[in-house]
C-alpha cells in the first residue's frame, strides 16, 4: 500500500502545475454550484450537496451539473496524463487527453450517477420506500462503482471505447474492491478529518470553510487518480492487455 501511495504522489509531483489545475478547477466548480444554486432557488448552498437531501432531486442534479462537467475536462485530462506516466513515463499534456476523453468522461459520469446512483436518490425521496430494498441497492450500486474505476485508464492505455473500458476494468479489478476501498478511501477520509478539524477551530466561517473542504476533496481527488494509475498499470500487468494502436493515439 505504501508503495502504491509514493508512486501516486510522484506522478502528482511530476504532472506540476496541471494538477494545480485541476484543483483550481474543483473550486471552481463550487463556486458554480453555489452560483447555480442562488439561480434555481435552492437553499443551503455552501452544505455542498448535503442540500439536496431537502430539495427536489431534479434541482440538486441541476445545481451540481455545470461544476462536474466543467470538471470532467480537467478530470479527463489529469487521470490519462497519470497513466501514460505510469506507463511510458513519457506522457502528453493534459490538455491532449481532456480533448480526447472529456466526452467519454461525462458519459461515464452520467452512465453511473443515472442508472446506479440515480435509483438510489429516488428511493429515498419515495416516502413510502423500502428501506431493505434500499440498502439492498447502495450495496449493489457501491460496488458496481468500485469495480468500473479504472475505466479511464484502460481506454487512455489501451485504446478502447467507453463501455469496452468499463468492461475491462471490471474484469481487472476482480477481487480487488477491497483493496480499492482501502487505497482510494483513505486520502478521501483524510480530507474529511481536515475539514472538520478547520471547522472546529473556524465555527461559523461558512464561506471559508466551504471552499477549504472543496480545495482539501479536490486535491485527494487528484491524489486519488494517481493511485488509480499506479493500480491499473500494476493489475493490467497479470493480465492480457490489448495493446494501443499507437502509444498516444487519441481514439475517434
Amino acid at each position: 500500500m505504501n508503495s502504491s501511495y509514493s508512486k501516486a504522489y510522484k506522478l502528482l509531483g511530476r504532472s506540476g502545475k496541471e494538477a494545480a489545475w485541476f484543483i483550481a478547477a474543483g473550486l471552481v466548480s463550487s463556486g458554480l454550484y453555489v452560483l447555480v444554486c442562488g439561480l434555481i432557488g435552492l437553499e443551503g448552498a455552501y452544505a455542498g450537496y448535503a442540500s439536496f437531501k431537502d430539495s427536489p432531486p431534479l434541482k440538486g442534479l441541476i445545481a451540481g451539473l455545470p461544476g462536474d462537467i466543467f470538471t470532467a475536462w480537467f478530470a479527463a485530462g489529469l487521470a490519462g496524463r497519470f497513466t501514460m506516466d505510469a506507463l511510458s513515463g513519457a506522457p502528453e499534456g493534459m490538455l491532449h487527453y481532456a480533448k480526447g476523453w472529456f466526452l467519454r468522461k461525462v458519459i461515464a459520469d452520467t452512465v453511473v450517477m443515472g442508472l446506479i446512483w440515480g435509483p438510489v436518490m429516488f428511493l429515498i425521496k419515495t416516502p413510502s420506500h423500502s428501506t431493505l430494498l434500499t440498502l439492498c441497492w447502495i450495496l449493489g450500486a457501491g460496488w458496481l462503482s468500485l469495480r468500473l474505476p479504472l475505466w479511464l485508464n484502460a481506454s487512455v492505455a489501451e485504446n478502447l471505447g467507453l463501455f469496452e473500458a468499463m468492461k475491462r476494468s471490471y474484469t481487472i479489478t476482480s477481487a480487488q474492491v477491497l483493496r480499492i476501498i482501502i487505497l482510494a478511501g483513505a486520502p478521501l477520509i483524510l480530507a474529511g478529518i481536515l475539514s472538520k478539524l478547520l471547522s472546529k477551530i473556524l465555527p461559523g466561517q461558512t464561506v471559508p470553510l466551504y471552499y477549504f473542504k472543496s480545495l482539501l476533496d479536490s486535491a485527494a481527488a487528484a491524489f486519488t487518480m494517481g493511485i488509480f494509475a499506479v493500480l491499473y498499470l500494476e493489475l493490467r500487468s497479470g493480465t492480457t492487455a490489448t495493446e494501443p494502436k499507437a502509444a498516444e493515439e487519441t481514439p475517434a
